[in-house]
């Protein structure tokens, strides 16, 4: 028998439990993965010599840590400033929200670095690698559908993509983009636990 229709609530205001995120952590990490692992199998190079190009080259230099640095602290503040002074229709997500209250910080720092990983290794090691920039940048957008009705969120991704992909054109190493994206994601969710 349905609810009654007082009792349903909008989509945007769905209750998810610990287990939901885990759950949608673990799907998104093994399509990813899965994504990857697909995408090199057709590839015109060879998986062997892929993987190792990607995993070659940990931040070493000068200007790894600049961008390890300067990137996420530019994103940062952008994201402060839009939530700061932009109204909270344009950028409020409630999923995002509830992920930051049901989480400690150790719990989202490993839900950040499982996602880190398993995003760039697809989008900026495989996609970027493969099939340019530009390909890598909109699927990464897409891949974030759930912010095409919050404009600020969208501007934010679309940021955090272009800024990711030139990361990663500038040092040429997936584990200083892998850093910038965990930096990134933890400096928001610090901003939502804290309510800004």
């Amino acid at each position: 028998m349905p609810e009654p229709a007082s009792e349903v609530q909008p989509p945007s205001m769905i209750q998810l439990t610990r287990k939901d995120f885990i759950l949608s952590l673990a799907l998104t990490t093994l399509l990813c993965l899965v994504a990857s692992g697909l995408i090199l199998l057709f590839a015109p190079v060879t998986i062997i010599d892929h993987l190792l190009m990607l995993m070659a080259g940990a931040p070493s230099t000068t200007l790894d840590y600049v961008l390890i640095i300067f990137f996420p602290a530019t994103m940062i503040t952008l994201e402060w400033l839009i939530f700061r002074y932009v109204p909270h229709r344009y950028w409020f997500e409630p999923i995002n929200d509830q992920l930051a209250q049901r989480f400690n910080i150790a719990e989202l720092a490993l839900i950040f670095a499982v996602g880190a990983v398993s995003e760039e290794l697809l989008f900026r090691g495989v996609l970027q690698n493969l099939f340019g920039f530009w390909a890598a940048t909109v699927l990464f957008v897409l891949i974030h559908v759930r912010y095409l009705k919050r404009p600020a969120l969208l501007a934010v991704i679309l940021a955090l993509a272009c800024g990711l992909g030139g990361v990663y054109l500038l040092c040429g190493k997936l584990w200083v983009t892998i850093l910038c994206h965990f930096l990134l994601n933890i400096g928001a969710i610090l901003m939502l636990k804290k309510r800004i």
